[in-house]
């Protein structure tokens, strides 16, 4: 009994050995997280379902090469895992066909059984032609825009400090975040003050290892609710 546990023991452990820890974030091609993407190893039944922030983690087995990411109106991709740097894996969807509406029309009970034993195509055009029902699906409301109506970030690109120029419904509170293209954290600020109406809050960057390139900025307002910007850092290598 005590061979067997150590084998089991040792079954496992190499099954976990065989296996490579992915984490990221999925954004859609203006910057914004994608909520529950699907986030799939290739040709196995291995996936994972990113959070509410697009964030996702995954133990890919070891014959796996490549990641597939999907998530509904976007393009599938698929990113080799070569691309992966320590451990992080940064993808971006872009827009596919977008459902704006879905429309449901039904029809009486008869229909089905006059399509069913009967071929006359009159029957079938007039059953067809007088729909019951029609039920629309209007699209989704952005929470985040009940809050704070407009954003302007400026200037993009940027060098030391960013400036939001806001417009709020309510007196409110932001947490700022800047990650860069690899989903790390760079700067936070936890609480910035919002009044209500229009006001500008600057954002100052003290990381004086900021390289030049594209970075994300995350909002949150104090109900949860999250908006996220791309900007560009163009300080320059000589600084």
């Amino acid at each position: 009994m005590r061979y067997f546990t150590i084998i089991i023991f040792c079954l496992f452990t190499a099954s976990l050995l065989s296996q490579t820890r992915v984490s990221g974030i999925v954004l859609d091609e203006f910057g914004e997280p994608l909520p529950f993407a699907t986030i799939a190893a290739s040709g196995t039944t291995t996936g994972a379902t990113a959070d509410e922030d697009g964030y996702y983690t995954l133990d890919v087995p070891s014959d796996v090469d490549e990641l597939v990411f999907s998530y509904v109106g976007y393009s599938v991709t698929t990113r080799p895992l070569l691309e992966i740097e320590e451990g992080w894996l940064a993808v971006e969807l872009s827009g596919g066909t977008t459902l704006q509406e879905i429309v449901v029309i039904g029809y009486p009970a008869i229909c089905c059984q006059i399509v069913s034993c009967c071929s006359c195509v009159t029957l079938i055009a007039d059953c067809f032609g007088s729909p019951k029902k029609e039920i629309s699906q209007q699209p989704q409301i952005d929470p985040f825009a009940t809050s704070i109506s407009t954003i302007n970030v400026f200037p993009n690109p940027f060098i030391s400090e960013l400036h939001l120029e806001l417009t709020a419904q309510q007196v409110n509170t932001l947490a700022a975040q800047l990650y860069d293209i690899n989903a790390r954290l760079v700067t936070n600020w936890p609480s910035l003050p919002v009044a209500k109406g229009t006001s500008v809050t600057t954002l100052r960057i003290m990381d004086k290892r900021l390289v030049p390139g594209h970075y994300l900025l995350r909002l949150v307002d104090k109900a949860g609710n999250s908006r996220s910007i791309k900007v560009i850092n163009a300080t320059s290598v000589s600084q």
